[in-house]
């Protein structure tokens, strides 16, 4: 920032991967580094890979939900409890979208999140993000739920055993 500045070149946004799921942006500063230099941050996967959507944990089979090539079926229990609290969270906004929730989270959180649409019927789902705003209580809720499942995550040891990683 500082060596653009000295040639007159303004840094206007700073794209980053983030999402609920994936907090190391608000973790190792960079979302406060953003706001005190005013400079808009732009989270790419903001619904983790269509994680986020719901759409892997709805129509569940009697085991459980059904594994993909993305994601493994450990992988999607382990996410379930927070995709379920979105389902919540969404319900009591008016019938918000796991979808909804995520993206509306980012723009709580002061980022403006981008999401590639394939078709109109997803362009409409990211357009229902807006228009309305999470409280600061359903953020709060959904920080503290993640920061629960990283903690359980890494004292299990399941992030290295599925080869992921939130640090």
């Amino acid at each position: 920032h500082a060596d653009l500045a000295r040639l007159g070149v303004p840094l206007a946004s700073n794209q980053i991967r983030y999402n609920i799921l994936d907090r190391r942006a608000e973790q190792d500063g960079v979302l406060d580094l953003c706001k005190e230099l005013d400079i808009t941050p732009i989270a790419y996967e903001p619904l983790a890979r269509g994680l986020l959507t719901g759409k892997y944990h709805d129509h569940q089979h009697i085991d459980g939900p059904v594994p993909t090539q993305q994601y493994t079926m450990q992988e999607l229990i382990l996410y379930r409890p927070i995709i379920n609290l979105m389902r919540l969270i969404g319900a009591f906004n008016g019938g918000k979208t796991t979808s909804q929730v995520a993206i509306n989270y980012l723009m709580a959180k002061g980022a403006v999140p981008i999401c590639g649409v394939k078709n109109v019927a997803q362009a409409r789902e990211v357009m229902g993000a807006t228009g309305w705003e999470l409280s600061s209580t359903d953020v709060e809720v959904l920080d503290e739920r993640v920061a629960v499942l990283e903690k359980e995550l890494r004292r299990s040891g399941t992030l290295a055993k599925l080869g992921l990683s939130i640090d």
